[in-house]
């Protein structure tokens, strides 16, 4: 319950709200899904930032602070490109967005249960 509640709700309630924006068709812009693309570029990462500092101080999970870098880098990159890649559709940024959130939630799911 402290997984969903606190990870699938309220930490994501910048992305819950602006999915109802984009299905109510309220804003600035309505039907367009730049924020929700926006929002999620900025959940995953900090998901994963969690997982990641766990990992980096944590002594009894040392053997996995260097991959927890990597990850954490590689996450960020993918977010940055998620938010200034122009060129890319905010569908596929969406997708690429919500299979980086379950790879982050499923991260921090493993480092707190082997913590």
């Amino acid at each position: 319950m402290f997984f969903i509640g606190s990870f699938l709700m309220f930490a994501a309630v910048g992305v819950w709200l602006e999915f109802f924006k984009l299905c109510v068709g309220i804003g600035p812009e309505p039907g367009t899904a730049v924020a929700l693309r926006t929002a999620i570029a900025t959940y995953f990462p900090a998901v994963l930032g969690s997982s990641v500092l766990q990992l980096l101080i944590s002594e009894t999970l040392r053997s996995l602070r260097a991959l927890a870098f990597l990850i954490g880098i590689l996450f960020g990159a993918l977010a940055l490109v998620l938010v200034f890649a122009a060129s890319l559709a905010n569908w596929a940024a969406i997708i690429l967005g919500l299979i980086a959130s379950a790879a982050a939630l499923s991260c921090w799911r493993i480092v707190y249960a082997a913590g």
